[in-house]
């Protein structure tokens, strides 16, 4: 069973592909009592151990999910970092004044799907609906053009 992780905002967590290597989040707020808003990179690394650094322009996806998987120990805490994102800059939070009825979040299944398949490690169009993972983007410009399609 893994360790339980004390997180906290500007926190920076591997996240585990297809192949071994890490995909990369930040912890940016929370959305409700159990859903955080997180930012996806487009930095992917070998191991832990590795160096790198991140930029704004570096995010792929502002998405909420559940926070139980940064403190169950399903995700690999590494460091804490200034905030690369807002709150604000979420989408949900035009749902905000109306109890973020209407809101959207997804589970851990959902965040490692999108960075396995943006990494190139599994098929972007392999859902019901192809351009599934487009509306976890957070601009049409970051989609890279060489994602592996099933279905092209």
């Amino acid at each position: 069973m893994a360790k339980r992780v004390i997180w906290s905002y500007g926190d920076i967590f591997g996240l585990p592909l297809k192949d071994g290597s890490l995909g990369i989040a930040q912890i940016i707020d929370s959305m409700m009592t159990n859903v955080v808003y997180i930012a996806l990179f487009k930095v992917k690394i070998g191991s832990l151990n590795e160096s790198f650094d991140l930029k704004k322009d570096d995010i792929i996806s502002l998405a909420a999910t559940w926070k139980n998987s940064f403190g169950n120990g399903s995700f690999q805490k590494i460091r804490n970092e200034d905030l690369f994102a807002k709150k604000e800059e979420f989408k949900n939070e035009q749902y905000k004044d109306n109890g973020y009825i209407g809101a959207k979040h997804v589970n851990e299944g959902i965040i490692l799907d999108f960075l396995n398949a943006y990494h190139k490690l599994a098929p972007w169009d392999d859902w019901f609906n192809p351009n599934y993972l487009d509306q976890y983007l957070i601009s049409p410009n970051v989609k890279p053009n060489d994602l592996i399609y099933t279905k092209k």
